[in-house]
Formats: structure tokens, sequence, C-alpha cells
């Protein structure tokens, strides 16, 4: 019993090193309690699972969401000179 106690609190331990050609070297190492795996899992899997929502919420607001802000009136006229330049036609909004 106390080797399985002793595995679920023991830390583990990863080390990792990379070189490329003869001027890059790099080593890195993180040690975790079995606590630590589970928090990291439990993070991952939050974010994971916060991604479709998050997208889906862009993609709602750009396909049939609120209208573009019409141009402010100091810039109507440049606006209306860029959308003739582009041969895009502007009607204005009623008011």
């Amino acid at each position: 019993m106390s080797r399985i106690v002793d595995a679920l609190t023991a830390p583990q331990t990863a080390r990792a090193g990379v070189r490329a050609g003869s001027g890059f070297e790099a080593e890195a190492s993180v040690t975790v309690s079995p606590a630590g795996l589970l928090a990291i899992g439990g993070l991952v899997a939050a974010i994971l699972l916060s991604v479709v929502p998050i997208v889906r919420a862009s993609r709602r607001n750009t396909h049939g969401g609120a209208p573009k802000p019409q141009p402010l009136l100091q810039h109507e006229a440049a606006a209306d000179k860029v959308r003739e330049e582009k041969g895009q036609i502007y009607l204005p909004a009623a008011e």
C-alpha cells in the first residue's frame, strides 16, 4: 500500500534538450506533482471546451449580428470618394 501512496505523491520530472547547428543549444526541465498534473489537465480541458463557444460567438456577430456602423459625418466625404474609386454603390441611411 505504501508503494501506491508514494507513486501518487512522488513528483514527476521531465527533461528535454535541443541543439541546432553549432550556435544554439537549449535545455529545459520540469518537475510536477500528480496533483499538479491533474490541475494542468483540468486547465487544458477548460481551454479546449471554451474555444467552441468563443468561435461560434465571433462568427455569429460577423455574419448576422449588428449592422456595420455608418461613417462619421466628418469622414463621409472621404468615404464616398473611396467608394467611388472602388466602384461601390453607397446608399445613405434614411433619416
